[in-house]
């Protein structure tokens, strides 16, 4: 089993717990800016695949046009 198997499926554990969640008010935030037909973006420090995982896991996918993750930068933080 490698690593990153370990590591989504830990973090898979701490979704399903509440461990990982959305900040208080940043859906609402979210899904108004979808309302007025906004481009959103979002920059991450994390992998394209949790990265995609997450915003699915959260139901917040299809509200973002643009996703950079630290794989899209030739040096992330």
């Amino acid at each position: 089993d490698s690593a990153a198997k370990r590591f989504h499926s830990q973090y898979r554990h701490g979704v399903e717990n509440g461990a990982v969640h959305v900040f208080e008010g940043m859906k609402e935030v979210i899904e108004d800016a979808e309302l007025r037909y906004w481009t959103l973006a979002i920059f991450t420090g994390k992998g394209r695949a949790s990265a995609i995982e997450t915003l699915k896991r959260f139901n917040l996918l299809t509200a973002f046009r643009i996703i950079t993750t630290s794989e899209d930068v030739p040096a992330s933080k």
